[in-house]
Order: C-alpha cells, then structure tokens, then sequence
C-alpha cells in the first residue's frame, strides 16, 4: 500500500511541476514547493522537506534541474 501511495504523490508532484514549467516557462523551485504543498497538503508545512513528499519532491526536481 505505501508503493501506491509514493506512486500517487510522485505522480502529482510530476503534474504539477510540468503544469507550472508549461504555464510560466521557467524553473522556480521555491514557487513550485509552495503549489506542491497546497495541493497535496493543504497549504501546510512549507518548511518541511524531509517529509515523505518533500523527498519525493526533492528527487523529482532534480532530475529537471540542468
């Protein structure tokens, strides 16, 4: 069940990452963290990124990074 619910989060974190990449061009990682946090947690926790969707989030975006 925890593989399904990672899949789930990787999944949308990727969602949203390319939606704002499409939307404004342009890699803003802050930014990006800030829609990630609302959207799947509710607007919370913004400083916590060793959470389980910060390091998910964390080795999402670095494979954009150039």
């Amino acid at each position: 069940m925890n593989a399904l619910k990672e899949n789930e989060i990787e999944t949308t974190v990727n969602g949203l990452i390319q939606y704002y990449i499409e939307e404004h061009g342009e890699l803003d990682v802050v930014t990006i963290w800030e829609l990630v946090c609302d959207e799947i947690q509710g607007g919370q926790d913004y400083d916590d990124y060793s959470s389980e969707i910060g390091i998910i989030f964390d080795k999402i975006i670095k494979k954009y990074k150039i």
